[in-house]
This record gives C-alpha cells, structure tokens and sequence, in this order.
C-alpha cells in the first residue's frame, strides 16, 4: 500500500529520509502552522504531491493538515535537496557497461540504446487484437 500511495518503496523513503536530516534543507526547528514539521512529513507530502497529478495544492494542503505556504515551502525544498543529489543517484555508465546494456537492448530490438529513465504512456484505442496487454495500471490503452 506504501508504494501505491506514494511511488517509491519503504527503503526508498527511508534512504530520503536519513539524508535530508543531514541536509541544510531540513531544519528540525523549522515549524509548521500547527507545530514542527519532521522530515519524515517533508518526504511524505512531497512524494504525494509528485505521485498524485490531479491533486492540487489545496488537495494535497487538506490532506495532510498543512498551510498552503508550508506546502509551498516543503516542495521548494524538497525540489532544491533532490536537484543536489542527483549527480549521486544518477551516474553514466562506464565503457564496458554500456556495451553490455546495448547488447542487452538490441537483442530486444532497440539498438543503440544504453538506457531509458521513466517512461511517457501515450493513450490509444482499444486494440483489436490481445487489448490486455495494452492496458496500464491507470486503465486505459497505451502504445507499446
């Protein structure tokens, strides 16, 4: 249930959570409208707010008991820690992998390729033939 509500596992969260709190963007004094706001708070609402694309500011302020400018707050900094990090978490691979993910690719018929990030799901019809397999987590038909 944890994945579904907020896009990433438990390990996931924890590893965010152990390094913001060694990060300048989480004051532990900082508080909240209606007291502190833990880092742990910091990670949840901002995971619900980038996993949730229909809800809004106001949506997600509700939900989570918070000012619209603690909010706002929370997904600056949050924004500004991730940003940091990414040359940490997200590397080129090096000659040898490369080619071993290119193999790997091509024999899956998309050459030259040396990796992907995320995806797009582009919407289409019902197909006629094994629709099913079309079918994504949010129901309804994307391409493959």
């Amino acid at each position: 249930m944890f994945v579904e509500h907020f896009r990433v596992s438990r390990n996931v969260y924890n590893q965010l959570e152990e390094k913001i709190m060694q990060s300048p963007y989480f004051n532990a004094e900082a508080s909240g409208g209606n007291g502190k706001l833990t880092a742990s708070y910091f990670i949840l609402v901002f995971l619900w707010f980038c996993g949730h694309q229909t809800a809004s500011f106001r949506d997600v302020s509700d939900r989570f008991d918070i000012s619209l400018s603690s909010l706002y707050r929370i997904i600056g900094k949050m924004t500004d820690f991730l940003s940091e990090m990414v040359s940490n978490v997200i590397k080129w691979p090096n000659l040898i992998e490369k080619q071993e993910t290119e193999i790997y690719f091509r024999g899956r018929g998309f050459p030259g390729v040396i990796g992907v990030i995320d995806g797009t799901h582009i919407k289409i019809d019902k197909p006629s033939e094994d629709p099913d397999s079309y079918l994504n987590r949010k129901h309804f038909f994307l391409s493959k």
